[in-house]
Order: C-alpha cells, then sequence, then structure tokens
C-alpha cells in the first residue's frame, strides 16, 4: 500500500509541474535513484528533493517496474491458473469419454469437480489476504478482472442452467476463457498469456460451428493453450529470471 500511495503522490506532483508556468512556479519532486530501476518507489529519497520534472525515462521506468512487480506476483500465484485449467480440462475431457465412450446418462456430473477449485480458491484466498504484501494499481486491476471474470462464470452457468445445457454453450465460455488471458497478458505484456487468449478466440468462433460434443474438446483446447501453458512459461521465465 505505501508502494502504491507513493506512485499516487508521484503522479499528482507531476501534473502539478506540468500545469506550472516557465519561470513562475516551481514544484518540487522526489529524485529516483537509477541505481534501483527495478523497484524506484523505495529508491525515492524524501528528505531529497530536486526542482526537477519527472523525465519519460524515470516515469516508464516506474511504469516498469509495477509490470514487472505484477508479472511476479502472477508467478506466484500461477498455482490459481494451473488448478482451475486443470480442473476445467479434466472436466471437459471427462464429459466428453462419459458421454461418447461410455454413455453415461449423468456424464455433467463431472463438473462438481469445480468445488474442489471453488474451496481452494477460498483456501488459498484467506492465506494470501493474512499476509501483507506491497501491491501496485496493476497488480490490482489485474485482481479486479478476475473477480469481475469469476462472477461472470457464475452468472453464465446461472443463464444456462435455466436455457439448458444441451445447446451451444461452450462457445460463451470459451470465449471468456480467452478474454481473461488476453487482457491479462496485455496488462502485463506477456506474449503467451496474450497468444492464448487470442487462440482461445478463434476457438470460440470455430466450436460454433461444431456439435455438442466437439464443443466440449473446443473448451478443453482453449484451457489448455490460454490458462496451462501460459501459467507454466510464466513460472519458468521468472524462475529463471527473478531480477528481471
Amino acid at each position: 500500500m505505501r508502494e502504491l500511495i507513493g506512485l499516487i503522490e508521484l503522479i499528482k506532483l507531476n501534473k502539478l509541474n506540468g500545469l506550472a508556468q516557465s519561470g513562475q512556479e516551481s514544484k518540487l519532486l522526489p529524485s529516483i535513484n537509477p541505481i534501483n530501476p527495478i523497484n524506484p518507489i523505495n529508491s525515492i529519497n524524501p528528505i531529497k528533493m530536486t526542482e526537477e520534472h519527472l523525465s519519460p525515462q524515470q516515469s516508464l521506468r516506474l511504469i516498469q517496474s509495477m509490470i514487472e512487480k505484477t508479472k511476479q506476483d502472477l508467478s506466484d500465484n500461477s498455482i490459481y491458473y494451473l488448478v482451475w485449467g486443470w480442473i476445467t480440462f479434466i472436466a471437459c475431457t471427462g464429459q466428453f469419454i462419459l458421454k461418447n465412450i461410455y454413455e453415461y446418462p449423468g456424464h455433467y456430473h463431472v463438473w462438481w469437480l469445480i468445488v474442489i477449485g471453488v474451496l481452494f480458491s477460498i483456501i488459498k484466498g484467506i492465506q494470501e489476504g493474512k499476509r501483507r504484501r506491497v501491491t501496485t494499481y496493476v497488480s490490482e486491476s489485474i485482481k479486479y478482472l478476475w473477480i469481475g471474470m469469476g462472477m461472470a462464470y457464475f452468472v453464465l452457468s446461472m443463464i444456462i442452467t435455466r436455457a439448458g445445457w444441451d445447446k451451444q454453450v461452450f462457445p460463451y465460455f470459451i470465449l471468456l476463457y480467452g478474454l481473461g488471458t488476453f487482457i491479462s497478458g496485455s496488462i502485463i505484456k506477456f506474449r503467451p498469456l496474450i497468444i492464448g487468449g487470442i487462440m482461445a478466440f478463434l476457438l470460440a468462433i470455430a466450436s460454433a460451428y461444431l456439435d455438442y460434443d466437439y464443443q466440449i474438446l473446443c473448451a478443453a483446447g482453449a484451457i489448455l493453450v490460454s490458462y496451462i501453458i501460459p501459467a507454466y512459461m510464466l513460472r519458468s521465465r521468472n524462475k529463471q529470471s527473478p531480477d528481471q
């Protein structure tokens, strides 16, 4: 929170400097230590102040540090992507197998697996909430993005329950798979998430022209390319380059 407050104060001071007329008014801005570009907020000297504008390079470095911290946060919390990704992938493939190979009439019961994901997310969220961690505006934005996505999944499920699950429902879920990962990848500039989101969009279109059974497989494929693979790549990236 202290980092976020510092960022807000920097932005406010920079705006005031931009509005001041040359030679008439000068504002004091905190200096940013260029030796520590990864975390410039912590490098601010609250005592030493300089009469200069926040340069484009300093602004870029500040934004980049927020993005890199959010990437690290997502890497630390990639377990959410993996747990929900694998649960959904297993449910999709399991339903396809139960319906088409074993011809089991209650094939859709496999989706009760999501209860495991819900319980895991609640317990993990409580544990994370007890840890006082510094957050950035970028990470907060992504957090609320996925809260909204979770609400959208729930509402869509309620609507489809009323309309009937035997219709073309999976294209809508695949669309949401791609939307969340595409926006997240665009915010943190992580290409595998962006590409995964685009591929999910394409699979959503393709599945609309397929029978229900093969829509299930398209959903499994979308989860694989937009959740599971990018999550493993993000984990690997931050383990290999922890200082980037």
